[in-house]
């Protein structure tokens, strides 16, 4: 007993002498062999390991987020999902590798990392709702096949459209997914996992409401209101239904204002709207102007009865009150205006009617107090259907078409607007590259689905936004309630700038030693604005914005013959700061 004893005190006086001859090593170091996502940081202080992670850090959070979703490669800025590194976190966990867990498990790990490095993944926060919105974009791009089934109205005859299975993007898996390659620090692509789905309910469900459809459509109804009877022939009534699914069954309804529609001019004549509080803006001042209570249809009882195949169904106007009354106008206290800026551009190109087609979207906003607004979110999709045209975009090293383009100069004027309003900056993005027309550092950009402009109201009071536009300029107007703060900008302040280079095409069809440019180059820089806000009382806010624009290579097509190839050279010197 003695003598096992004596071995096992030995083996673990060896063990401890092994583990207290690596602590004594790194010297409070990071420990040998350990990489951080790939990034080794092993006998690193820990000075020199946040340098080396803060480098990642910003590499993974300067490059788009690139998945495939069945085939398809789509992409997103770091910032709409609200991808932040944990730097200190992230050097914590490194430097307690072999430094945790009994002198057994420390002595374990010594071993294993003279095989292997010990591989710590990054500490990354993401913000889940951003994210949770951009797994929807995905979701209705990666559908495929998946048709939920429907009732259809030809006239007075009824038609199932039997519900179809499909494929969607599996969105538990591709979350982890997504979280998982951030913290290694991969910045390839993301492979989501995309899988079948069936439709929420079968086609005896639409069979058995179509049979109830039919009923409904099988004579007409007469309806009376205020003593006025209508007449609504099954065609007409037909217009009115709609389906809706619950717990795997089909539900028969009647839309309410499809019924008003059908009522015709008739109802119009006997029926007033409520009418919204608004605002009325005299120069810089805002008052209100009251709203006001209305007497419309009372669908609720009316649509049972049709529902029920009943033929005289009785119905009244009820008392309706506004969406928004003369209280909800004034709790708001939008008294003047806060901020306004204005860009210009030049007329008649396609870009200008998609900035006035969003300018007008915008137009009238409000924005409650604490409210987060999202630019995409107002704007809704850059579609022909909604008036949008195809215009110049910047693309990934270039520039194409797409619809839609020239709103982000809507972005940047609303952009401004936010940033001399003091108002809490969530996410924006800036151009790819400089664009001349747009104050140096503090432009945004915009692409539905992918990069979006959001902002915090922090006030207590709301935000009424107006636009304004001619035809070379757009403006956008903040009223609401500055609450004393005033607002400034410093800058810009540029750090580099990085002069355009050449790219070289041969191009057979030139004359020989000629060129021809087929893309002007566009300078890189990097660059710092502050923005300053002052309150009574309170120290001021500084908050500082660097925004790094690439540099675009001027593209030359040149004839045979033509001279070698050459390219600028970068330059570190900056500028004169304005």
């Amino acid at each position: 007993m003695l003598a096992g004893g004596v071995v096992l005190a030995g083996a673990l006086l060896v063990l401890a002498g092994v583990v207290l001859g690596e602590a004594l090593a790194s010297g409070g170091k990071v420990v040998r062999n350990v990489e951080v996502a790939g990034v080794a940081v092993g006998n690193a202080s820990t000075g020199e390991a946040t340098t080396r992670v803060a480098r990642l850090a910003a590499r993974l959070s300067g490059r788009p987020v690139t998945v495939d979703v069945g085939g398809q490669r789509l992409a997103v800025d770091p910032s709409v999902v609200g991808l932040a590194v944990d730097v200190p976190a992230t050097v914590r966990a490194a430097r307690q590798v072999g430094r945790r867990g009994n002198v057994f498990a420390q002595w374990l790990d010594v071993v294993e990392r003279r095989f292997r490095p010990e591989r710590v993944p990054l500490v990354v926060h993401l913000d889940r709702l951003r994210l949770e919105g951009v797994l929807d974009g995905w979701s209705v791009q990666a559908a495929r096949g998946l048709d939920p089934g429907s009732l259809q109205f030809h006239g007075t005859d009824v038609l199932v459209r039997p519900p179809q299975p499909g494929r969607h993007l599996l969105r538990d898996d591709a979350r982890r997914r997504i979280e998982a390659a951030l913290r290694s620090g991969r910045t390839g692509v993301i492979h989501l996992p995309v899988g079948a789905v069936a439709p929420p309910t079968d086609r005896a469900a639409y069979e058995r409401a179509a049979q109830r459809a039919r009923a409904v459509l099988a004579a007409p109804v007469t309806m009376t209101v205020e003593g006025r009877p209508f007449t609504l022939a099954p065609a007409q009534l037909a217009m009115t239904l709609t389906t809706r699914v619950e717990h795997r069954d089909v539900v028969l309804d009647v839309d309410g204002a499809a019924l008003r529609h059908a009522l015709g001019d008739g109802l119009a004549a006997l029926e007033q709207p409520p009418v919204d509080a608004t605002f009325a803006v005299q120069g810089t001042r805002v008052s209100v102007v009251p709203s006001k209570s209305g007497r419309t249809l009372d669908t609720t009882a009316a649509a049972p009865a049709i529902l029920r195949g009943e033929r005289a169904v009785t119905a009244s106007l009820s008392e309706t009150a506004p969406a928004h009354d003369t209280a909800w106008a004034q709790r708001l206290n939008i008294t003047g205006q806060v901020s306004t800026f204005t860009t210009r551009h030049p007329a008649g190109e396609p870009r200008v009617k998609n900035i006035h087609r969003a300018a007008d979207i915008l137009d009238n906003t409000v924005i409650e107090p604490h409210a987060t607004f999202s630019l995409n979110g107002a704007l809704g999709p850059r579609t022909p259907e909604r008036g949008f045209v195809k215009a110049p975009v910047v693309l990934s090293d270039s520039f194409g078409e797409d619809y839609g383009g020239g709103v982000s100069q809507l972005a940047t004027t609303f952009w401004n607007a936010v940033f001399f309003g003091g108002y809490k900056d969530v996410v924006h993005a800036a151009h790819l590259v400089y664009i001349s027309r747009y104050p140096l550092g503090r432009d945004a950009t915009l692409n539905y689905g992918s990069i979006d402009l959001e902002f915090q109201n922090d006030t207590a009071s709301g935000i009424l936004v107006r636009t304004s536009y001619s035809a070379t300029s757009v403006s956008v107007t903040f009223y609401g309630n500055s609450e004393g703060r005033a607002v400034r900008a410093e800058g810009p302040l540029v750090l580099k700038t990085v002069a355009p280079t050449t790219e070289y095409v041969d191009d057979p069809t030139l004359p020989a030693g000629s060129t021809r440019v087929l893309q002007p180059g566009e300078t890189g820089y990097d660059v710092i604005v502050n923005r300053v806000i002052s309150k009574p009382g309170a120290p001021d806010v500084r908050e500082q914005y660097f925004t790094h624009y690439e540099m675009f290579p001027e593209k030359v097509a040149r004839g045979p013959g033509g001279a070698p190839p050459t390219t600028a050279s970068p330059t570190s010197t900056p500028p004169p700061t304005s």
